[in-house]
This record gives C-alpha cells, structure tokens and sequence, in this order.
C-alpha cells in the first residue's frame, strides 16, 4: 500500500480535496475538477502552481503524517 499526504485545500476555490476522486497518482478536486499530483502536490495545468504535501511514515504503530 502507498500513503500520500496533501493540503486538504484546492487552490482554486478551496474546494475539499479529500472528498476529490483518487486516480493514477491524481486527486481531482470535487468542486470544479482541478488535479493535482499526489506525488508531490503540482497542479496538472501548471506544474509550478502546487498544494503542500507532507511526509507520511508507516510504522508498526499505525500511519503518520509529519504536518
């Protein structure tokens, strides 16, 4: 299994990026469609525009985020 950790927050509109759809590394945003990358949080139109992404680590303890 692969964790990723991203900024909840489109940055269009603000838009709950955890309710987005998850696919090929993507999450889409619900409110108007933007993707961002959950590798490293770019945004698919323009690369350099990014949301925040966080360190995950999975240990024996449970799923981490270094926020």
């Amino acid at each position: 299994d692969q964790y990723f950790a991203i900024s909840n927050n489109c940055l269009h509109r603000g838009g709950p990026l955890g309710e987005g759809e998850v696919r090929n590394y993507e999450v889409t945003c619900p409110w108007h469609g933007w993707k961002y990358n959950l590798l490293d949080g770019s945004f698919s139109l323009i690369p350099t525009l990014k949301v925040e992404t966080y360190p995950v680590k999975v240990g024996p303890e449970g799923i981490f985020i270094e926020a």
